[in-house]
């Protein structure tokens, strides 16, 4: 077990770019200590893997624990919202970062295009 969240966060999201999300929950599940950070990696790693359900389980469970959502953390939420086609879900998920940090962070405003635009809503897009 790596005792250092961020040798650990970095092991998690080396295996989750290297598409091994099995050693990267791995890790993840053994870290004694997560930040905002680490949960982003294991959420975005899911929703570009191919695996929404999973990064949206994450992330409920990020919030049942009261983990404050970052702009880079809502990233994989959405991208895993507009796989899934969650168009409510992805817009709640949005509405719980600071709407000023969502507007001036062009990743955040083409994840939330491409969710608008893929699930239909082309008028919000």
């Amino acid at each position: 077990m790596v005792r250092n969240v961020f040798v650990a966060t970095s092991l998690v999201d080396m295996y989750a770019k290297c598409g091994n999300m099995e050693k990267a929950r791995g890790v993840f599940d053994g870290m004694p200590e997560k930040n905002i950070v680490t949960w982003g990696a294991m959420i975005e790693g899911y929703a570009l893997n191919g695996l929404p359900r999973e990064a949206m389980d994450l992330f409920l469970q990020m919030q049942r624990e009261n983990v404050k959502l970052d702009c880079y953390t809502v990233v994989g939420v959405l991208s895993a919202c507009t796989r899934l086609g969650a168009l409510e879900l992805g817009e709640w998920a949005s509405e719980l970062v600071d709407r000023n940090e969502v507007l001036c962070n062009p990743v955040v405003g083409t994840a939330l295009i491409d969710l608008y635009a893929k699930c239909g809503s082309m008028a919000w897009a």
